[in-house]
């Protein structure tokens, strides 16, 4: 068998995703930017919960924060701790009134509400290109990690380069067919998954010690 189980277990997550991407684009369609992008602003909160967890709980934090964690101490928890916080309490003071501002102005970016709001294209751009300059980078970790852990667990046969690339084509089918709602629908069935292991893993630890 070797390490066939990974590659079934990794076809069978890519299928699943595809399906709900295909799923998602024959339920809803795609016949406005808002609901494409924004799954027509209707996104419940359990699901923008998981969501937003999803997009915390990134291949920064599967890897670089355990990895960081182990090498700086206790003291980087507390450190991340603090961020995650501070993110949750700004989604909820600024995050809300965007979300109100978003459906007044009927805008789909941040940058186009700034620039509905303040007047000005050039602070709408100069906002755009920032967004750019962070998200990419960001964005770009997520195939790197996927890549990583690939080659990790097929003992190499599956090179770095060649996860990386797989995994971004996936993302980028499953997104184009079922847009914001499709993610989101992935998001929370993934989210609900980890923390059910989150919970074996802390068990099967705690019962070995």
């Amino acid at each position: 068998m070797g390490n066939s189980w990974v590659y079934i277990i990794l076809g069978a997550f890519l299928l699943f995703k595809i399906l709900i991407g295909i799923f998602e684009y024959r339920r809803e369609g795609a016949d406005s930017p808002a609901s494409y992008f924004l799954a027509n602003r209707s996104l419940g909160t359990v699901v923008l919960f998981f969501t937003l967890v999803a997009t915390n709980f990134s291949s920064f934090f599967f890897l670089g924060f355990a990895a960081q964690g182990y090498k700086v101490g206790y003291s980087y928890y507390a450190m991340i701790g603090v961020g995650t916080s501070i993110a949750a309490l700004s989604y909820y003071l600024v995050g809300s009134r965007v979300w109100v501002l978003g459906r007044r102005y009927n805008v789909i970016t941040p940058s186009e509400l700034l620039g509905r709001v303040s007047g000005s294209d050039a602070l709408k751009y100069v906002y755009l290109f920032f967004m750019l300059l962070f998200s990419v980078p960001y964005l770009a970790l997520q195939p790197i990690g996927a890549g990583r852990l690939l080659e990790v667990l097929s003992d190499g046969a599956i090179s770095y380069e060649v996860g990386a690339a797989a995994i971004t084509l996936f993302i980028v089918v499953y997104v184009f067919l079922g847009g914001m709602r499709s993610v989101a629908n992935t998001d929370l069935i993934q989210g609900v998954l980890m923390f059910l292991l989150i919970f074996v893993a802390v068990y099967a630890v705690s019962e070995h010690f």
